[in-house]
């Protein structure tokens, strides 16, 4: 994954109780890499200026 990237949230994100705040079918595009497998995801559902959370590589998946 590259920044530029469009995820939506894997079966393991979706169950994780940080990423209660992001719809499950929703499509984020990669804004910053910042470290190996960790990146910064902005939301549509997202107001602009808000804090993003983190997400990690196993959070995520190519939107199809």
């Amino acid at each position: 994954m590259q920044v530029g990237d469009l995820v939506m949230l894997s079966a393991y994100g979706k169950r994780l109780k940080s990423n209660d705040s992001v719809n499950p079918t929703e499509m984020g595009i990669i804004i910053k890499q910042i470290a190996k497998g960790a990146f910064l995801v902005k939301w549509p559902s997202q107001p602009i200026g808000w804090w993003t959370p983190t997400h990690y590589r196993n959070e995520l998946r190519y939107a199809k």
